[in-house]
């Protein structure tokens, strides 16, 4: 993940909150890269419409998809990444603290929602019964924000209390850290399922969706080694294995069966972890 001296202050939300506490952000993302690591005042509150994308917190990465929401103290460093070529549509609405206080005022003691009441970051999957009446409050919002008739900030305040009832009916839960050796178990898994296809860190992390400095991080801890060389091991242990057991095979089609994308680098790595050949490695000991 990135460390806090990349975070930067979201100055379009601070700047929006001078004019009006609440600000409003409702339209399809059309870049892979949709927000630098940021933070910024109050609660944000961000709802995923349809497409895919994933949102990015210090220690978790969530995926996102319809009718997916995330809660979160806007203080909380955060990214979004969103896939372009899935039509990724989302709505963001950021309350500024003090109107977060106000609608708190409104729940009686011991009823205010705990997202509402800590800021912790969140998530829930509305379910369609409600999220019908959601988006149309969402939509609501995003027109007279964007059109200002008068008694618009009125009418906003009204649809944002009335969405925080809403998912206050919503099952939330709060969102916790995955465990390092979760995520590593995770990328093994996914090391096992696709050796014989083109993967690297890269892929590998966007597959577990997470960052590849963060992933490779955890996984060196773990294990020992990088990702790179962890790949070229357990493919040189497979084909090895082939060699032996499937000797009508060729020694080319074994490179390509275990993600070697040329002869020539198949024997190269083969050599550096074993210390001979394929074909030497294949032939019978004399005496046998």
């Amino acid at each position: 993940m990135q460390q806090h001296s990349e975070i930067v202050w979201n100055e379009i939300v601070a700047g929006a909150f001078q004019e009006y506490p609440i600000f409003v952000l409702h339209a399809p993302c059309r870049r892979a890269r949709v927000t630098r690591f940021h933070r910024q005042p109050g609660l944000e509150l961000h709802f995923s419409h349809s497409g895919r994308g994933s949102f990015h917190l210090e220690n978790r990465v969530l995926p996102l998809v319809g009718r997916h929401v995330v809660i979160l103290g806007g203080s909380q460093p955060h990214q979004v990444f969103a896939d372009v070529t899935s039509g990724y549509k989302r709505t963001v609405v950021c309350i500024d603290t003090p109107v977060v206080e106000m609608v708190r005022s409104f729940f009686p003691d011991g009823q205010t929602p705990e997202f509402l009441r800590t800021g912790s970051a969140s998530e829930a999957v509305v379910p369609w019964s409600l999220w019908r009446r959601l988006s149309g409050y969402l939509a609501h919002i995003h027109d007279e924000y964007r059109g200002r008739e008068r008694g618009w900030e009125q009418s906003i305040f009204a649809s944002v209390v009335q969405l925080i009832v809403l998912l206050e009916r919503v099952r939330v839960n709060p969102i916790k850290e995955e465990r390092p050796e979760d995520l590593v178990s995770r990328c093994l898994d996914v090391i096992e399922s696709h050796l014989d296809s083109d993967i690297n860190a890269e892929i590998l992390a966007r597959l577990l969706n997470v960052s590849p400095k963060h992933l490779s991080r955890v996984f060196n801890r773990a294990v020992g080694c990088g990702i790179r060389h962890y790949l070229k091991r357990r493919r040189i242990e497979v084909a090895k294995r082939m060699l032996l057991d499937d000797r009508e095979v060729s020694v080319q089609e074994i490179a390509f069966l275990c993600g070697f994308k040329a002869l020539s680098h198949f024997c190269r790595s083969f050599r550096e972890l074993t210390g001979t050949t394929p074909t030497q490695f294949r032939q019978p000991e004399r005496g046998d």
